[in-house]
């Protein structure tokens, strides 16, 4: 048997630093060395993005061990706690544990409109999630509160759209119709 050895100089752990993109590299799988987040807080949270594919998965940990650790690091950032109640309400079924990071997203966050759109858009997924039209029709209710929290704050285009979607998948037309006429004057139109 072969043995390989190999030099490395005292100050290359304190030099080795992990990017968004070099973080799934198959070969630190191999050497069986923790990852730890990218440096910057932004870089991070694009790396929980990336990896938000894995949250379905066998491979969960692959996202549920950094997110962990992001909102160990940035535990005033909302967006982890989006990322968080996301995960638990889609893939574990468990809205008690979303409604309580959606309420530490609300502490922690200037801009609640955002944490409202985003528990609508979780119970919209989850009303397609179903297995009956009563607790599809529940979440589509509960997600129409929530994009009207978030319009009372801010009146995005993107909420309106969100809004208009709902109103017309319950079947109140006409409201839908005037949302979508609102929409046609917004910069929405142009994307």
């Amino acid at each position: 048997d072969t043995i390989n050895s190999y030099a490395l100089s005292a100050t290359m752990p304190a030099e080795l630093s992990l990017t968004t993109l070099s973080y799934s590299n198959p070969v630190y799988d191999r050497i069986f060395i923790p990852r730890a987040l990218p440096q910057d807080r932004n870089d991070a949270l694009t790396l929980l993005y990336l990896l938000q594919s894995y949250s379905h998965g066998e491979e969960r940990d692959k996202f549920i061990l950094p997110l962990a650790d992001y909102m160990k690091a940035y535990p005033e950032s909302y967006e982890g706690h989006l990322l968080y109640a996301e995960y638990h309400a889609l893939v574990n079924g468990s809205f008690v544990e979303a409604h309580n990071s959606w309420k530490q997203a609300l502490k922690v966050t200037a801009k609640p409109d955002d944490v409202y759109f985003n528990m609508s858009k979780v119970y919209t997924t989850a009303a397609g999630m179903t297995s009956t039209d009563e607790q599809q029709a529940e979440r589509i209710d509960t997600a129409i509160i929530y994009i009207e929290n978030a319009m009372s704050h801010s009146r995005e285009p993107i909420y309106i759209k969100q809004y208009a979607e709902l109103l017309y998948a319950k079947g109140l037309y006409e409201k839908s119709l005037e949302c979508y006429k609102e929409l046609t004057a917004t910069n929405l139109v142009e994307s």
